[in-house]
């Protein structure tokens, strides 16, 4: 009997042994079946001598790489291959994911408009090819003079409102789009100051909540460029529009010459480098608005642009006090989200209550698009055969500069006697609050034997009077105290920059995380920047502005944090400066400079007193 448990308690480690490895090998298999994805990525637009990169991504490992023909362009380097592998598991399901990249470093040689052919890989004995790319090069244009002590023209930092459209109709909508164009060094933005857009009804387009760099050619000029707000407007009055500048404060760092050598460490936090605060704003628009024709259909109410209606009920046959259900549904594009409830006529036997609406609108660049469906309740009282009316709808179509009606079916309704009685139901409700306070309002009288009695000990002077009393005089000091301290410590603005210094710089290095997912090496880097930066301004109370090296160093040691923390800070600060201007990063060192930068942060907050 024991041989037999032994043999068969090796049958079971051996079975689990096969199970195993057949979830192993199913797991691999899964792991390539994902689909392929090649992808060619670089900057838009280039200046002539302007170094830049060009990275093939593939989602996948490769071989047999086969770069497209560069014409226009000198290729300083690559292309050279770089591997990450990423293995997670959740709820028990293992992913793998790798990612290969392939990277030039080219130089512009000409101006003009370049196409970039594909390239080639191959993944498990197929080819794939990426999609192509097109690239400007234009003339490398010099600085502009300055007039200001920041030495920045201002051709150099500007913010522009860009309108879709400058002349519409009543109603018609505008996309307007606000952006901030840079040729230096912006290192934040600050007290943005919107307009009001005084005689428009405006509703917000969703952009994306951090805000981006991007390259575009103004008249033969790089700028970087960024979407700061993006909202649509409909105007509600005829004539001039004034939409009044946009404000904003921007710093910028620049270079200053200085004496004695620069390090790299000088460069990543301010050594070698001068913050500006610049207020600066936009020029006003204005919008004409021109008024709709004259020749306005009798059920036109302001909808413009392009719409279609419809309707149905749930019931043509029932019987008298029985209720149906009426839906109107406006759908289109315009200016759908003001447009006024229908004006209906039921016959007088019904009963009809307020409809209930439901709108499914979206804000787009092109206009507000969606519908809006108003439901009713309707109860017929008395028997008889009755007809809910066409709806009828006009809009002024955009398109044809024309007023066009539309119209519903109607709908016949056959109400019978039903029990034969035809009595008018009272409507009247009561709400939560009514019933609430009539159960308030009346006592109700309790019959029978009530054992009355005289109580034998009263509670005042009592015992538990005296300890209550007390009670509430601690529990009242005790509030008091917390309350005093709490108001101290919110009333002191470098206490509580301190006490959120670390809780701002994990929401960075969350960031910087994200962005290392997403293999955004150039963003990854800022969010590392901005994180152990902002940290030590908060902890240490230096403005952003007069962020130096030295001015940190100076701090830090009045606090008594070792050297050698201070050498760990210039090294990681070392591996970004050089990591950034390397042709390729492996997944492995952004890695390591994400975790040195949170245990330096630990590190930092146990070492800096206040």
């Amino acid at each position: 009997m024991l041989k037999k448990i032994g043999s068969l308690s090796f049958i079971n480690k051996k079975m689990k042994k096969y199970i195993v490895i057949l979830i192993v090998l199913i797991t691999g298999l899964s792991l390539y079946a994902q689909k392929v994805s090649f992808t060619a990525v670089s900057q838009k637009v280039v200046a002539v001598g302007e170094q830049f990169r060009l990275n093939y991504k593939l989602n996948n490992k490769g071989d047999h790489f086969q770069g497209p023909k560069l014409d226009g362009f000198r290729i300083l380097a690559g292309p050279s291959a770089s591997n990450s592998s990423n293995i997670s598991i959740v709820n028990g399901q293992m992913t793998k994911s790798v990612n290969t990249t392939f990277t030039y470093v080219l130089q512009a040689v000409k101006e003009g408009k370049y196409s970039i052919p594909a390239a080639i890989i191959r993944v498990s004995g197929k080819n794939y090819s990426s999609n192509t790319l097109k690239i400007e090069v234009v003339k490398a244009s010099a600085k502009a003079k300055s007039n200001n002590s920041s030495g920045l023209s201002a051709n150099d930092l500007f913010i522009k409102l860009i309108p879709n459209k400058r002349n519409v109709y009543l109603g018609e909508s505008i996309s307007l789009t606000l952006k901030v164009y840079t040729r230096v060094d912006l290192a934040d933005l600050q007290n943005a100051d919107f307009p009001e857009y005084k005689g428009f009804y405006k509703q917000d387009i969703k952009t994306p909540d951090n805000i981006t760099l991007q390259r575009e050619n103004v008249n033969g000029v790089i700028y970087n460029t960024a979407l700061l707000d993006k909202v649509l407007l409909y105007p509600q009055k005829t004539g001039k529009l004034r939409i009044e500048p946009a404000k904003i404060d921007a710093i910028v760092r620049k270079k200053v010459k200085g004496r004695g050598r620069r390090n790299v460490f000088d460069d990543f936090f301010g050594g070698g480098y001068q913050q500006f605060k610049l207020s600066i704003k936009s020029k006003s628009l204005t919008i004409n608005v021109k008024a709709l024709p004259k020749n306005k259909p009798s059920s036109f109410t302001g909808a413009v642009g392009v719409f279609s209606v419809s309707s149905e009920v749930d019931n043509t046959e029932l019987e008298a006090n029985d209720a149906l259900t009426y839906k109107i549904k406006i759908s289109g594009k315009g200016n759908i989200k003001l447009l006024k409830d229908p004006e209906l006529e039921f016959p007088h036997d019904f009963d009809v209550w307020e409809p209930k609406v439901n709108n499914k609108i979206t804000n787009t660049a092109t206009g507000s698009k969606g519908s809006k469906t108003y439901e009713y309740v309707i109860q017929p009282r008395h028997p008889g055969e009755f007809t809910i009316p066409a709806f009828e709808f006009s809009y002024f179509d955009l398109s044809t500069k024309k007023y066009k009606t539309i119209k519903t079916q109607q709908f016949p309704i056959k109400v019978r006697k039903g029990d034969g009685t035809t009595s008018v139901v009272n409507t009247t409700t009561y709400s939560k609050e009514d019933i609430a306070f009539i159960g308030k309002d009346i006592r109700y009288i309790k019959m029978g034997d009530l054992n009355l009695g005289a109580k034998t000990q009263p509670f005042f002077g009592s015992l538990n009077y005296i300890l209550s009393f007390v009670s509430g005089i601690l529990l009242f000091l005790t509030i008091f105290i917390l309350r005093r301290k709490q108001i101290k410590d919110a009333s002191d603005s470098v206490l509580v920059k301190n006490k959120k210094a670390k809780k701002e710089a994990v929401k960075r290095m969350k960031l910087a995380k994200e962005y290392l997912n997403q293999n955004k090496s150039e963003q990854f880097y800022e969010e590392i920047v901005k994180g152990t930066q902002g940290y030590l301004s908060d902890k240490l109370n230096i403005q952003l502005s007069e962020f130096t090296l030295e001015n940190a160093i100076f701090e830090l040691r009045k606090r008594d944090v070792k050297e050698d923390i201070l050498l760990e800070l210039k090294k990681l600060v070392q591996d970004c400066e050089f990591a950034r201007f390397a042709p390729s990063q492996s997944s492995q060192d952004l890695d390591n400079i994400y975790v040195s930068s949170l245990k330096l942060i630990s590190k930092f907050e146990d070492s800096i007193k206040k």
